[in-house]
């Protein structure tokens, strides 16, 4: 990052302390910008700035989830059942409904199912 970008970034970082500080006092966004002798004209184009930057950040953290998995302990009667086939390992409960996970599902399975439920809300 070179030292406009430092400064950019430095200023990014105070426009959305007074983005928060206009947005919480309950005053209209020319009333507070009046108190503090800022132009109404640059608090809205910083505070677009400081929303799209939110947004950005908000989608790259989604993008970047990556479910985890861990490992179910089964009981010796679990385990009996599970030679049969069709023993439950998990019920996932979503607003789009229930999903039952049976012993031997596979890992790519698993990530496809939770992509579904994780974007069909």
């Amino acid at each position: 990052m070179n030292g406009r970008e430092l400064t950019h970034a430095a200023r990014l970082v105070e426009w959305k302390e007074r983005v928060a500080k206009c947005r919480s006092s309950g005053k209209t966004i020319r009333k507070w910008c009046e108190e503090h002798g800022i132009a109404y004209k640059t608090y809205n184009r910083w505070e677009k700035e400081v929303l799209s930057k939110a947004t950005e950040q908000i989608s790259a953290a989604k993008e970047s989830t990556v479910p985890d998995f861990v490992e179910l302990p089964m009981s010796q009667e679990g385990r009996n059942k599970a030679v049969a086939g069709h023993t439950v390992a998990a019920r996932l409960h979503s607003v789009v409904g229930e999903v039952e996970i049976f012993v031997g599902a596979d890992r790519e399975t698993l990530q496809t199912l939770l992509w579904v439920l994780q974007h069909a809300e």
